[in-house]
């Protein structure tokens, strides 16, 4: 790479500590001395990717393969900018670069797995996941995302093994935990979930999403008053979290407070004029109340947007 090893050390160290400044200066004081030094324009793409520099981060990413066309590394790195931006195709290109290089880039074929995955390639995804795993069965995370390949293509029981794999080896993986959940919903399995969701929720009680889970758990068990108070824990968190104003203006409305439903309803409205499920719960409160030429203007709304 043209260097001294220790310089990259050096670098890498700077990036863990978040001094992406002083990962740059060095790095450019490097390609000053020699602009064909491959390392150095890798770590400054680097450093550019974790300030949020993300095209000005693959530029650099290009510099190193320019100069290096079989630097895995770079091709790697590379692929997880593209795929933050959700460039997928584009990303699955550079793992597959990665991997023509070193077959037995873990993280090349999970990160592979989690692009295909985005673009709803599930089988595909699944056959990566399963290749990572063979070169190393101890990363927790990747068996949950096997597992979440396998929920997507209906393979309910294989998921639940996966998922409990992930636990069985990191029991904090708080991921197996609401995935484990969310199938256990899918299945009407209400009680398990909600015990999954307060597992997770042990590990870390500032998920918003995670509180919404298990409200949304309950609603489907009839305890809609319970349920409302998770929605209420995860507003504390989220204010601004549609799904959880919502799915408490339902579970409102299920309990006839059908005016306190509708204000859930407006709100999400003020952050997503268009929210097609506010609309129809707001029209259905409207309804409830005998207040139907409103209720009319909701489904109306609906009908218009979804003309268009």
């Amino acid at each position: 790479m043209n260097s001294d090893p220790k310089d990259y050390l050096k670098a890498n160290a700077l990036l863990k500590q978040s001094d992406f400044q002083g990962a740059i200066d060095l790095c450019n004081k490097l390609i000053k001395i020699n602009k064909k030094n491959e390392g150095a324009w890798c770590y400054k793409a680097i450093a550019f990717d974790m300030l949020g520099k993300h095209e000005e981060s693959i530029s650099y990413y290009d510099k190193a393969l320019e100069i290096n066309p079989k630097y895995g590394y770079a091709w790697y790195n590379k692929g997880v900018t593209l795929g933050s931006l959700d460039k997928h195709k584009e990303a699955i290109y550079c793992y597959d670069k990665t991997l023509e290089i070193d077959p037995k880039y873990i993280n090349a074929w999970f990160d592979k797995g989690w692009s295909l995955g985005n673009l709803e390639m599930y089988d595909e995804a699944l056959f990566c996941f399963e290749e990572g795993l063979k070169i190393n069965p101890m990363i927790d995370h990747a068996w949950v995302s096997k597992g979440l390949s396998l929920f997507r293509l209906g393979k309910s029981e294989e998921a639940f093994s996966c998922y409990d794999k992930a636990l069985k080896i990191n029991p904090k993986n708080i991921d197996a935990w609401f995935d484990k959940g969310t199938l256990l919903r899918d299945l009407d399995r209400y009680e398990d979930a909600i015990f999954c969701y307060e597992e997770g929720l042990k590990i870390d009680s500032t998920l918003d999403h995670a509180w919404n889970n298990k409200g949304g758990a309950l609603d489907d068990l009839g305890k809609s008053e319970e349920a409302i108070s998770c929605y209420d824990e995860g507003l504390r968190i989220n204010h601004k979290n549609v799904q959880a104003w919502n799915d408490k203006g339902f579970a409102l409305g299920h309990i006839d407070k059908n005016n306190e439903s509708i204000i859930c309803f407006d709100t999400v409205l003020q952050i997503e004029p268009g929210n097609l499920e506010a609309l129809f719960g707001k029209g259905c409160n409207m309804n409830s109340l005998g207040r139907y030429d409103e209720a009319i203007s909701c489904y109306d709304n609906i009908l218009g947007i979804k003309e268009k």
